[in-house]
């Protein structure tokens, strides 16, 4: 008895014999079956050949057993009824074998030909799936013959283009590629050399439509072999790619056009710098490099708005473009920064005719979601290969002489000189100095009194402060300021000068008993700071300051460059109870609807207007108009600059509150100037 894991076993291996033997070709079929009927048949001889040697041995057998001994005759006679038998069997057997391969032969010959009725079929099917897959593809398919005649064209061909077969054959060698005459003109002598080496060619161009419409078209070429009559064929297969080509053109756009203008962008301008460059250099003619910023741009965007910004720029771009000849070159650097390159100048007085030509455009009025507005630009110049020829080297020139006309009033233009290098190495030596006092603390402050013009009196001082460099002595803050403005010292400087003003005039306060009111400048950096409220709140604690003792000032043109988010800072101040007064009056643009929103008390007008009065006609009215507004708004009025006892009693008929300058003290060091303050008298304010 068999256990049911081993019948288990044995299902398993006929079954994998049986999948085996189905999974064999009609060919090894027959030929197992004819080895196996062959082998039936040799067994079967061998069987007949073996029973016909027992039938003879029996009867001998029994011949013997009955004591009958066997003649000669009787032997051959069994030997011979023994052979023919045996001949028989053989000769039948032999038939068998005959009739077996004769068939197995037959069987051998209907396998071959069902199996070539079967490739025949199968490549039938095949070629009618491969004509199907061409005829629907989506590619544009074209085939010709060695004479580049088209034979064939896909239905996609005819639905894309419009052009039947017919319409092709009509046409001339290579028209069924819709390129261009020029495109076919040049490229023909191309395709053929490349299939004669390659086997292939392949390219992108324009190509055209029967209506006349162009696209891009990806195209590959290639040699299909040789027909039945021995003639070379030709494929054709081409894929409309314009919408990548739309794509490609529109990341070229965005990595080397400004987005908002349209114009070159930084990167692409300087590489149309260096080609200028290196063809000037090759054809001997100059070049011109101007480096152009609008003034003042941040006012409009800060009152006006980002989106009015915007459309002044893209304003800006078309004057500019409009100036030039077509050759030249327009870039937006970044923000309101523009480069315009001209190439081959006659000379350097060119380049500046047209940077006339550009400050005179854009002075026009320009018209920004219904306002009028106006602007100016600055612009610097450099000429190559007078300047040098490099590209960084060139750009540094004509931003370096950008901020020399931007020095000079703004509105103009200046070219670049060798003094401005040496300008510039002073600046960032200067710039280093600076870093150095700032960690050293290497400054001082100077305090200048300001006088009650009706009584006489000390009401307050200005904190100004001084640089003691170690080398060169007293710095004034007019030649280090706009440094520390730039690179953000400013903001540690403005700390600093408020810590030690708020100790000083503390100090002055216990000692004289007086309540002495101390005014301290206010930078645009130090107000953008976002701890500054915080940071003027722990001053006043740590020093017990009383607020109201605390005046700062902050300048005209700070207030309007961002007008919302200052009356909100100033406000914030203003709410600690430290009073805000408005530095350089009538020198910048305040809005008179803004200045009646502003939280200040005071205005200061600036010295300007001080010094020739009362002689100057001008600045007596001027004046007078700042004292009158400041009155009707409620505001008190300092005057700077004082200097004479005219100008004094100018301002004090016309209403001024206080006066600042050296009729009454120039600035003072802290311990001069309380001694200035303990000797003080009231002649300052007699008539």
């Amino acid at each position: 008895m068999y256990s049911g894991a081993t019948l288990r076993k044995f299902g398993k291996n006929r079954l994998l014999r049986l999948l085996i033997f189905a999974s064999l070709s009609s060919k090894t079929k027959i030929v197992i079956f004819l080895s196996l009927l062959l082998a039936l048949i040799f067994l079967a001889a061998l069987f007949v050949l073996e029973n016909h040697t027992r039938e003879l041995v029996v009867g001998m057998h029994q011949q013997v057993q009955n004591a009958q001994p066997f003649s000669s005759a009787q032997i051959e006679s069994l030997v011979n009824k023994h052979t023919q038998k045996s001949a028989a069997s053989i000769l039948f057997i032999l038939v068998l074998v005959v009739a077996a391969m004769y068939f197995s032969r037959r069987l051998l010959l209907i396998s071959r030909l069902n199996s070539s009725i079967d490739a025949l079929a199968e490549a039938d099917r095949n070629t009618e799936m491969f004509r199907s897959v061409v005829e629907y593809s989506r590619s544009l398919v074209v085939i010709f013959d060695q004479n580049w005649a088209p034979q064939y064209i896909n239905s996609h061909f005819t639905d894309f283009t419009g052009f039947s077969l017919q319409d092709l054959k009509q046409q001339p060698e290579f028209a069924a590629l819709l390129g261009s005459k020029s495109f076919l003109r040049d490229s023909v002598a191309d395709i053929k050399r490349s299939l004669l080496d390659e086997g292939s060619w392949r390219g992108e161009y324009r190509a055209y439509r029967k209506d006349g419409t162009s696209f891009w078209v990806q195209q590959i070429i290639s040699e299909l072999g040789k027909d039945s009559s021995g003639l070379r064929n030709f494929s054709c297969a081409g894929r409309d790619v314009s919408d990548v080509k739309a794509q490609q053109k529109e990341m070229e756009k965005l990595a080397y056009y400004d987005v908002l203008t349209g114009i070159s962008n930084r990167g692409l301008f300087k590489e149309q710098l260096g080609v200028t460059l290196r063809r000037s250099d090759r054809d001997g003619n100059q070049s011109a490099l101007l480096y152009l910023d609008l003034d003042h741009f941040k006012r409009i965007n800060d009152t006006m708005g980002h989106e009015a910004g915007d459309l002044l720029l893209v304003e800006v771009a078309s004057r500019l473009t409009g100036c030039l000849r077509d050759e030249d070159i327009v870039g937006r650097l970044g923000g309101d920064e523009f480069g315009v390159l001209l190439s081959r100048i006659g000379s350097p007085q060119y380049a500046s005719i047209v940077a006339n030509k550009l400050l005179s455009e854009l002075s026009k009025p320009i018209s920004l979601k219904g306002t009028e507005v106006t602007v100016s630009s600055s612009i610097g110049i450099t000429v190559a290969p007078h300047d040098g020829n490099q590209i960084d080297l060139l750009m540094k020139n004509a931003d370096m002489a950008m901020y020399q006309a931007k020095e000079k009033g703004r509105n103009n233009f200046r070219f670049y000189t060798a003094d401005m290098n040496r300008l510039l190495e002073s600046r960032m030596e200067m710039e280093h100095d600076l870093r150095e006092a700032v960690k050293h603390q290497q400054f001082s402050l100077h305090y200048q009194p300001q006088v009650d013009l009706i009584t006489g009196e000390i009401v307050g001082a200005e904190a100004l402060i001084r640089w003691q460099h170690p080398s060169k002595g007293n710095i004034g803050p007019i030649d280090f300021i706009p440094i520390a403005e730039e690179t953000g010292l400013i903001v540690p400087i403005g700390k600093w000068v408020l810590r030690t003003a708020a100790q000083q005039i503390k100090c002055v306060q216990k000692a004289l008993k007086l309540d002495l009111k101390i005014s301290v400048n206010l930078s645009a950096r130090q107000l953008s700071q976002g701890d500054f409220v915080q940071c003027l709140s722990s001053v006043l604690d740590e020093f017990r300051l009383s607020p109201e003792l605390l005046e700062l000032e902050v300048t005209e043109s700070l207030l309007m460059d961002n007008i919302d988010n200052v009356i909100d800072q100033l406000s914030e101040i203003r709410s600690l109870g430290v009073s805000l007064a408005i530095d350089d009056f009538g020198t910048g643009y305040s809005s008179l609807s803004y200045l009646k929103q502003l939280p200040v008390d005071i205005l200061k007008i600036d010295r300007s207007f001080v010094k020739d009065l009362p002689n100057n006609s001008d600045d007596r009215e001027i004046t007078s108009l700042i004292i009158t507004l400041a009155k009707k708004l409620n505001r008190k009025v300092i005057a700077e600059g004082v200097e004479t006892k005219g100008q004094i009693e100018f301002l004090r008929e016309n209403g001024c509150d206080y006066g600042q300058g050296y009729y009454y003290a120039k600035p003072l060091p802290a311990d001069e100037f309380l001694v200035a303050l303990f000797n003080w008298d009231n002649k300052h304010g007699e008539q």
